[in-house]
């Protein structure tokens, strides 16, 4: 979401020249994204999956591994609201409290 209302259209891109308008969006779009990831890191120490399930479940889960995932699962990562869901909810609320303070997105 941040991306799609505060990424840079291509013509604002550029491998070979400074594009002064695309520099600013850029700017923006990465102030938006550090907000969001300060978010993260207050609530669950970081920004990564292994770290965040460590702090929810207290290990993190290989979920390459079938008997990790089973473990996982049953450890209500899709049937607790307080587990994943939660993460998930929180990502969506913190990401359009940002775009609200931001002004780009209104109620």
């Amino acid at each position: 979401m941040l991306d799609y209302y505060l990424g840079r259209p291509a013509d604002r891109v550029s491998a070979t020249q400074a594009i002064p308008q695309g520099m600013s969006d850029f700017s923006r779009a990465m102030e938006a994204a550090r907000s969001l990831c300060e978010r993260f890191i207050r609530q669950y120490g970081s920004i990564l999956c292994p770290q965040i399930q460590a702090k929810i479940y207290g290990r993190s889960f290989n979920l390459q591994d079938p008997t990790d995932w089973k473990a996982f699962e049953e450890a209500g990562a899709h049937t607790d609201p307080t587990k994943c869901m939660n993460v998930v909810g929180n990502a969506a609320r913190w990401t359009l409290k940002t775009l609200l303070e931001m002004r780009v997105v209104s109620l």
